[in-house]
């Protein structure tokens, strides 16, 4: 249970108390130590505005994580922006997503190709290449999971 005293300890206390573990958290969440010495001293800003207008009974420390974890979320929001701003990146540059119809006609044919060929493979070579197949793709799909 909080009381009055925990919900006025004044910002140095709480300061020293809970720097070092914001500190390590926006290292984790930002992987840069420059951007997480700014995060912060953001988050310990908002706590001393909040000491001035909080009346409520406060966790301090679940208080100061939320804080922490939004204003991280937000930094690397804005430093994705930042980033992309900076390289001046075309968008009209970046490849389409749509395939055009003979895209699809190509792709079609291809399929149907290497269908045909694994059908003439012998039994062992085509549950192999199966095999292979599918093992390739679950590596793909985790490395794109993973970025």
């Amino acid at each position: 249970m909080h009381t009055a005293a925990a919900r006025m300890t004044p910002y140095d206390d709480l300061h020293r108390a809970h720097r070092q573990r914001v500190t390590r958290l926006c290292r984790v969440l930002l992987a840069d130590p420059d951007e997480a010495a700014d995060t912060v001293q953001d988050v310990f800003t908002r706590l001393h505005e909040q000491l001035a207008i909080e009346t409520r009974t406060m966790d301090w420390g679940a208080w100061l994580t939320r804080v922490a974890v939004n204003a991280c979320r937000d930094r690397r929001r804005s430093g994705w922006w930042r980033w992309w701003r900076e390289r001046g990146t075309d968008d009209s540059a970046l490849p389409g997503t749509l395939r055009t119809p003979e895209d699809e006609i190509i792709g079609r044919e291809t399929q149907g190709r290497v269908w045909a060929a694994v059908a003439r493979l012998p039994q062992g070579l085509r549950a192999a290449t199966a095999r292979r197949a599918f093992d390739r793709r679950r590596r793909d799909h985790a490395r794109h999971l993973r970025g």
